[in-house]
């Protein structure tokens, strides 16, 4: 249903800025009432947003930069939500008269007509390099019927539809002109079925990807509805950080706050893909986040079977007793057993390359007696094996029994090859799930090819009666370990035994070699303490010697000076523990400057020839010397007047 105010939007969108959200408003609403499709209305709406907003590295929608684009590059539907978002800001005066929003109706090459209102408007515009769209001033007009043989306005709405979800270059030749107004049925038609044999794609962040980019995909026509990206861009394609951004979307905390909503009966499939691409880029399954795993994994065997595909056959082949064959093919078996994932088809390929063929299913007996086969039977090889366009794992049996190829060859002259089928038997790796709605064992992977045989019948999903009177949950290949342990006890203590005595040893050493290393840990340790000690007594001594012999310099610099004893004392005091006479020089020298500036300040000065020894002179001088240093004792200034 439409937004009527921006409080009736999503949660989500509440948190774009308010004009981002006024744009998606307008939006959705005017695609809602042109499609009546909530997930068109969506797409359009977001579509809208992104051309002038984008997400920031934290998540936050900001508004884009200017940036250069070439209008004659546009699509139909992007130069749709453009005017369509200028229309939306009220700048027309019937707008902003009414406060009704307007509804973009058609575009022509410099014209635009919309709705507001129950009122048509007709108004030139203007698209600029930077996107922006300019509106001329609107006058009102009517709409007038005009019937045509065929409607070929219907015919050019599903063109817009079609075109805004393929990657379809707006000025292709084809489009614009089917799209004039001199536009025929029949081009419009044709333009049609070109369309629809493009690709469909899904736009994100401005990007186009095909439905292979997506990890969730209901319906290829129907981008909308396409979830989960595992394709960073088109040129990466499937990239890990992607993955993870798409397992997160699975979690309970979602992506970023946003968890992805995917029908239960279509997430393990979903998973199963993840999987899938993981593998793709050689991550194990215990590297996987939790998100993508299944409860349990599982081994099973597989066994279905095909008819020959007629449509293949070639007399010039069929003559060389060359019978190209189905092995397998993805999706569900007929009895919706199993459902084979693309990479099952994968593995099939590469197992049963060159694989020996047979002439019918062994009975029990015959497979208890005789497992690897009688060379009677072999009748032919399986080679040159692949993926087929539609997505089936193929190859071609060599026959090398005269018999089979006149029976092969008469059964085609006949029409009846199709009588004659394959059936395979193999072991499957995958896990148990739910896939449109059916409970089903989901095949990721063929990990072991057993046989291939010629039958005369297809089996509806499986080999008719193959195994069927057989317990095969003690089959080697796909036993279960609890299974075992029941059924052969004395194995599992035989093996117990021999891990044991085979591990005992390496244990035994294993200890030895710990307690050999904690040794060596000690003695280094032993070793670290004795070489700071040594250190630190070097750097001791070295100290000294420096202290030692910048205390010659120091006391033979000082002694040398003309000063006082007790500026004497006080520089020896300053340099006590000094490992250089490095700025001695510069305090000898203030010292005399301060030792004269003293005894300036003493002297009786302007009255004639004095004598300078007389007690009145020294206790003037001592007055001064006491008074400019407060903190010197009573002996300090006797001693440094009796040395002036």
């Amino acid at each position: 249903m439409p937004y009527p105010t921006l409080d009736s939007l999503p949660d989500w969108v509440k948190e774009m800025p308010k004009h981002a959200q006024e744009i998606y408003q307008a939006s959705w609403n005017a695609a809602y009432e042109e499609y009546k499709d909530e997930g068109k209305a969506a797409a359009t709406a977001i579509t809208a947003v992104k051309t002038k907003f984008e997400k920031s590295e934290d998540g936050k929608w900001k508004a884009k930069e200017a940036v250069d684009i070439n209008p004659g590059e546009l699509s139909s539907e992007d130069k749709r939500r453009l005017i369509q978002s200028e229309l939306e800001k009220g700048r027309n005066p019937e707008a902003i008269a009414t406060k009704l929003s307007p509804w973009l109706r058609d575009i022509f090459d410099t014209e635009i007509v919309y709705e507001l209102g129950g009122q048509l408007f007709k108004a030139p515009y203007t698209i600029d390099d930077t996107g922006k769209v300019t509106i001329g001033t609107p006058t009102k007009v009517i709409a007038v019927t005009q019937y045509k043989a065929t409607e070929v306005k219907s015919l050019q709405n599903e063109i817009v539809q079609l075109s805004g979800f393929r990657a379809i270059d707006a000025s292709d030749k084809r489009l614009v002109k089917s799209l004039s107004k001199e536009a025929t049925v029949q081009e419009c038609e044709d333009c049609i079925k070109w369309l629809k044999e493009e690709a469909v794609v899904k736009t994100e962040d401005g990007v186009k990807f095909p439905a292979e980019a997506f990890a969730y995909v209901p319906d290829p026509e129907k981008p909308s509805e396409w979830k989960l990206r595992i394709w960073e861009d088109p040129q990466k394609k499937v990239t890990r950080k992607q993955l993870g951004a798409a397992a997160a979307a699975l979690s309970p905390g979602g992506f970023r706050g946003q968890r992805v909503d995917i029908p239960s009966g279509d997430i393990s499939k979903v998973k199963a893909k993840l999987r899938s691409a993981y593998r793709s880029l050689d991550v194990k399954d215990e590297e996987m986040p939790k998100w993508v795993k299944e409860a349990e994994m599982v081994r099973e065997l597989v066994a279905e079977s095909c008819a020959i595909d007629i449509e293949e056959v070639t007399k010039e082949k069929i003559a060389k007793g060359i019978v190209p064959v189905r092995i397998i093919q993805p999706g569900f078996n007929v009895s919706r057993e199993k459902f084979y994932m693309p990479d099952a088809i994968k593995d099939a390929v590469k197992v049963y390359e060159g694989t020996k063929m047979y002439a019918d299913h062994q009975t029990d007996e015959d497979d208890k007696k005789r497992p690897e086969r009688s060379i009677k039977d072999w009748v032919a090889t399986l080679k040159n094996n692949k993926v087929s366009a539609s997505g089936n794992a193929c190859g071609e049996a060599y026959i090398n029994a005269g018999w089979l190829k006149e029976k092969a060859q008469a059964l085609y002259e006949q029409g009846d090859l199709n009588q004659l089928a394959v059936s395979i038997l193999g072991v499957g790796k995958g896990s148990k799930g739910e896939v449109e709605g059916h409970k089903t064992t989901i095949i990721e992977g063929i990990v072991k090819g057993r046989s291939v045989d010629f039958v005369t019948e297809p089996g509806a999903g499986g080999r008719a009666g193959l195994m069927e009177s057989a317990d095969i949950s003690n089959d080697i290949d796909v036993i279960s370990l609890d299974r075992f342990k029941k059924e052969r006890p004395d194995l599992v203590e035989a093996l117990t035994v021999e891990l044991s005595e085979t591990f005992k040893p390496k244990q035994e050493d294993k200890m030895a070699e710990e307690k050999k290393v904690e040794e060596v840990q000690k003695e280094l340790d032993t070793t670290k303490v004795a070489l700071k000690e040594a250190t630190d007594q070097l750097a001791a001594e070295k100290s000294a010697r420096a202290k030692a012999d910048a205390k010659a310099k120091i006391d033979k610099a000082i002694a040398e000076a003309k000063l006082p004893e007790v500026s004497k004392e006080r520089l020896l005091a300053q340099f006590k523990d000094a490992e250089s006479d490095k700025g001695l020089a510069e305090a000898i020298k203030a010292e005399t400057e301060y030792v004269a500036k003293i005894a300036e300040t003493g002297r009786v000065k302007d009255l004639g020839n004095t004598t300078p020894d007389t007690d009145a002179t020294k206790a003037a001088l001592r007055e001064a010397v006491k008074k400019a240093n407060p903190t010197w004792s009573d002996k300090m200034v006797d001693d440094f007047v009796k040395g002036r």
